[in-house]
């Protein structure tokens, strides 16, 4: 009955691990840009592997038993990959520790197979080496963080603690039985790799979440705050919006929406340069927001769209002068690496309740009226003298 308890335990760690390589595939899959994720990725898969060697049966000759010491390299390879994954999730990289661990790893096969002929002592070395490189990781992971990341990243360190502790206590128990089978039959072997299938289970569960919380925080800073032009992102302006349509129905206050969307940009001469796409566009951003200033509000809602909220427009004639205005402004060139830049906008507006009463309506509104103006062929915007062409 213990042997098929062991048996059991063992087909279960396996199974354990080549679902947990399976799963942080999937995970680095799909956060592949996120620092820590592929070494995961790769010490559930070596994992897998050191721990299909530890089911195999002990050669029958006298010579070392190397599917255990390969099968120690592999889950030593494993655990340090975990730790460098630990660190570089928590944005502590570098360069030169990943190589060191690559010396780490045929000095602990060495050392494995110094302890060859005594089977207690290698698995002293074994286990207290697992747990010192997991206790590590897990500590690494409770760096100081804020909000989400904090319980799950919590929830990563105990599952790794868990390791470790089953194995600096299976290393504790090799200490004070007197022969490897006393070992097999203690209660506590069977304790401590039950705990490290159940940790390995946990683990994978818990870093799945962390990335998954991670990429969230990720798209809503992304919504919040567009990367290139530097202004609020889109998620900021349905904010704005809600508040300013709630405001108004209180007051009574009329207010305004614009679009301005950028068709093309030119160097002098009419020369398009779509290289310089990203500083122009942080360029137009600057000066959407010096026209704003504090009293409106602007954002970046699109890849090449801005939205302006003109929070007091009382009249048409308002409306018309808050217009000409930014038009105005943004038919000055922009200065870009030295060189002036021509823009060319299409805009569109909508006056709250005039044109809608609620966000998605002046937004239709104020883009129908950006689409008539884009393909109109007698724009309202007029270049800059300094830059027209002949």
């Amino acid at each position: 009955m213990r042997f098929l308890n062991q048996s059991i335990i063992a087909f279960l760690m396996v199974t354990a691990a080549s679902i947990a390589a399976v799963l942080l595939f999937t995970t680095w899959r799909a956060n592949r840009h996120m620092a820590g994720v592929r070494w995961f990725a790769g010490a559930g898969a070596t994992g897998a592997v050191g721990f299909f060697l530890a089911t195999l049966p002990p050669p029958r000759t006298d010579g070392p038993d190397w599917p255990m010491l390969i099968n120690g390299g592999f889950v030593f390879a494993a655990l340090l990959m975990v730790l460098e994954g630990s660190l570089r999730f928590m944005q502590r990289p570098s360069k030169l520790r990943w190589q060191a661990g690559l010396v780490l790893v045929p000095v602990f096969v060495l050392l494995n197979w110094w302890y060859e002929d005594e089977m207690l002592a290698q698995r002293i070395f074994h286990d207290a080496a697992y747990s010192v490189v997991v206790l590590v990781a897990a500590f690494t992971m409770l760096r100081p963080v804020k909000g989400d990341d904090r319980m799950i990243n919590s929830l990563v360190a105990f599952f790794l603690m868990g390791i470790a502790g089953a194995m600096a206590a299976r290393s504790l128990v090799a200490g004070q039985v007197a022969s490897p089978e006393a070992l097999q039959n203690h209660p506590i072997h069977s304790l401590t790799l039950a705990v490290v299938v159940l940790s390995i289970m946990g683990w994978t569960y818990s870093i799945h979440m962390a990335c998954y919380v991670r990429s969230q925080a990720s798209l809503r800073q992304l919504l919040q705050k567009d990367p290139v032009t530097g202004l609020s992102g889109r998620q900021r302006m349905v904010e704005v919006m809600q508040r300013e349509i709630a405001r108004c129905e209180r007051s009574g206050v009329r207010f305004s929406y614009l679009l301005v969307d950028l068709n093309e940009f030119h160097r002098p001469g009419g020369q398009r340069d779509s290289r310089l796409r990203d500083e122009v566009l942080a360029a137009l951003g600057n000066r959407l927001n010096e026209y704003a200033r504090e009293a409106d509000f602007a954002s970046a809602i699109g890849e090449d769209l801005f939205g302006v909220v003109l929070h007091h427009t009382p009249t048409q004639e308002h409306l018309r002068g808050a217009v000409a205005r930014l038009r105005g402004l943004l038919a000055q060139p922009i200065e870009v690496r030295n060189t002036p830049i021509q823009l060319d906008i299409s805009l569109g507006m909508a006056m709250w309740p005039t044109d809608g009463q609620t966000m998605e309506a002046l937004e239709n509104i104020a883009t129908q009226r950006m689409q008539a103006e884009k393909f109109s062929m007698f724009k309202p915007y007029v270049q800059s003298d300094g830059l027209r062409t002949g």
